[in-house]
């Protein structure tokens, strides 16, 4: 077994704590009150949720793909050049919080949250995306391991990253958080083939990983791909 293993595995554990210790209950985050309940990613326990929310700087209409509590499609609605923030995220309870959390920081006018990608994408094109993956390379155990494992070849967040570059016009904004434990090179290089440019914008380095910040743009659909 190798380190990185060994440390991606130690994150999940440490993750599976946490998430049991702190659910269903109110927190604080960069000025938003938002209700946690158990199984939605909690946005204060790891620090991917906050490194993108100060490397984002979304505007016009932004889809923010697997929500969870609303988080940062909340910030990005604050944002006087955010025109509307659409959240998407495949489970029910994750969107139903988010509405919640809508209301709560009164931001329902500028903010739509679904679980149907056919709804968020009759908002599109879209200007901007934000995402924070569950980036972990192991394969979920159980529904909560779904909040952090995106399986061990990374599928998932391929997955979302082509429903990213199905969403953003031709020039759009993407941020996306990653990880040392993940091979976060040879994500980018696929996001490439399929019409997404993506560099390093900013890192964080934690324990037992470091937290990044990948950033660009879309360059539309590569023929061929």
């Amino acid at each position: 077994m190798t380190g990185r293993r060994l440390r991606a595995l130690l994150s999940r554990r440490m993750l599976r704590a946490y998430h049991k210790a702190m659910g269903g209950r109110v927190i604080s985050f960069e000025g938003l009150k938002l209700y946690v309940p158990r199984g939605v990613f909690n946005p204060l326990l790891t620090g991917s949720t906050l490194m993108l929310a100060r490397t984002m700087h979304p505007e016009g209409r932004v889809i923010d793909i697997g929500t969870g509590t609303g988080v940062l499609a909340l910030l990005a609605a604050r944002l006087p050049e955010v025109e509307i923030a659409v959240g998407y995220d495949e489970s029910k309870l994750p969107v139903a919080t988010a509405r919640l959390n809508a209301r709560i920081n009164k931001l329902e006018g500028k903010t739509v949250f679904t679980h149907s990608w056919r709804r968020a994408m009759s908002y599109a094109p879209f200007d901007s995306a934000l995402i924070n993956p569950p980036y972990l390379p192991l394969e979920p155990r159980d529904p909560l391991d779904n909040l952090w494992c995106g399986g061990r070849d990374l599928r998932v967040v391929r997955s979302i990253l082509i429903m990213a570059s199905q969403a953003l016009r031709k020039r759009g904004r993407i941020w996306i958080t990653c990880s040392t434990l993940s091979p976060w090179r040879t994500l980018a290089f696929q996001a490439e083939k399929i019409g997404i440019l993506l560099r390093l914008c900013s890192r964080l380095s934690l324990i037992p990983d470091t937290i990044i910040v990948l950033c660009g743009e879309s360059i539309g659909i590569v023929k061929g791909s």
